[in-house]
C-alpha cells in the first residue's frame, strides 16, 4: 500500500504533529507514504528520526493564510489549485489519497483514487455561529454537495 499525504502547510501545530506521528507509524508497519504540502516550517524534522518523505512546493511562506473571515474561505482558493498540482504530480505513485483538512480535500478529488479525508479542526466555514450571508451561501453549497455525493 502507497499512502499520499496532503496538508496544506506543516507548521508547528496540533494536526501536523498528528500527520507526523501518522506518516511514522505508516513507516514503522512497512507502509510506503509521501507528505505533500506547500510549506514546511525549516527546523520542523529537525529532531525528528522519522525517514519522512515531504514534497513541498516552493511557496513564500509569508503567503501562509491564518485569518478568521470569508476572506480566508476566498483565499484557499489559490492553495487548493497548488495543491492539485502536486497531487496530479504524485498520484500514480499512491494507491490511496489521505489529505488532512481544507483545501486539502479540495485538491484531492476527481484523481481516480481512494480517497480517505481526515479533518483535523473544523474551520470557521462549518463552525461560525454568526456567518455573513456570503460564509452561508458556501456552507449551503458545500452541505448540498456532501448530501448529494452520498445518495450516489
Amino acid at each position: 500500500m502507497r499512502v499520499l499525504i496532503v496538508h496544506p502547510y506543516l507548521l508547528h501545530g496540533g494536526a501536523e504533529t498528528a500527520i507526523v506521528n501518522l506518516c511514522g507509524y505508516l513507516n514503522s508497519r512497512g507502509v510506503d507514504n509521501t507528505l505533500i504540502t506547500l510549506a514546511v516550517e525549516e527546523d520542523y524534522f529537525k529532531d525528528s528520526n522519522l525517514n519522512i518523505k515531504v514534497k513541498a512546493a516552493s511557496l513564500n511562506k509569508n503567503q501562509i493564510r491564518k485569518s478568521e473571515s470569508t476572506q480566508k474561505a476566498l483565499s484557499l482558493i489559490p492553495d487548493a489549485l497548488a495543491l492539485r498540482k502536486l497531487v496530479s504530480k504524485c498520484k500514480n505513485s499512491c494507491d490511496v489519497i489521505n489529505p488532512h483538512n481544507i483545501p486539502s480535500a479540495w485538491a484531492s478529488i476527481k484523481h481516480n483514487k481512494p480517497v480517505a479525508w481526515m479533518m483535523n479542526e473544523a474551520p470557521n466555514i462549518y463552525v461560525n455561529e454568526a456567518p455573513s450571508p456570503m460564509l452561508k451561501s458556501v456552507r449551503n453549497l458545500a452541505r448540498a454537495k456532501l448530501l448529494n455525493n452520498k445518495a450516489k
